[in-house]
């Protein structure tokens, strides 16, 4: 009946024994790091499961969590993506303590805050008293604190004239520099 309630839960949700152990994994644990359930009840982390890097920081949680009995809450990179962990000691039934863990994923919450500061950022720039060229740059380096923005225009389009100027342009390749007008179409 409990585990329909655990797996019910988007968050990933992982118990572990005395031994460090996994004794439950939700489907969102097992989907988000591809293993079947069978193929994680009764492993440690240790056993072929994580990277030597991701190993440490568990140990590192484990550890604190068993040795002062208390709750660690902790965010962590893995591939692309950021994680909220919350790892906090349980009583088993054979009156031992094991390690609960809760894993976030925060990735795209984390996107939408970066974004969000950039945008402000972007705001708070178009009061400043800054030349043409230094404003776009500044645009440019909020922009690419989101995207990857190495390569990176800002195009001007005259209406009256039907053409476009170019005064930002960064290229990884090419260098280009102009403030001629030019026309995009055939």
């Amino acid at each position: 009946i409990y585990f329909s309630f655990i797996n019910s839960n988007t968050d990933m949700v992982v118990m572990k024994d005395e031994n460090r152990r996994i004794i439950l994994a939700n489907d969102a644990f097992c989907n988000k790091f591809k293993f079947s359930y069978k193929e994680i009840i009764g492993k440690r982390d240790d056993e072929g499961l994580f990277s030597d890097d991701t190993l440490k920081l568990i140990r590192e949680i484990d550890s604190l969590v068993v040795n002062l009995n208390t709750t660690v809450n902790k965010e962590f990179r893995f591939n692309n993506y950021i994680f909220d962990v919350k790892a906090f000691p349980i009583k088993l039934l054979d009156d031992h303590t094991g390690i609960g863990v809760i894993v976030r994923d925060i990735t795209d919450k984390n996107k939408k805050n970066n974004l969000q500061k950039a945008l402000l950022e972007i705001s708070k720039i178009s009061y400043q008293d800054l030349d043409l060229r230094a404003f776009l740059k500044e645009i440019h380096c909020n922009i690419s604190s989101v995207i990857n923005a190495q390569n990176f225009y800002i195009a001007l389009y005259d209406k009256k004239t039907d053409k476009y100027s170019f005064p930002y342009y960064i290229d990884e390749m090419d260098d280009y520099e102009s403030d001629e007008l030019i026309t995009l179409k055939d």
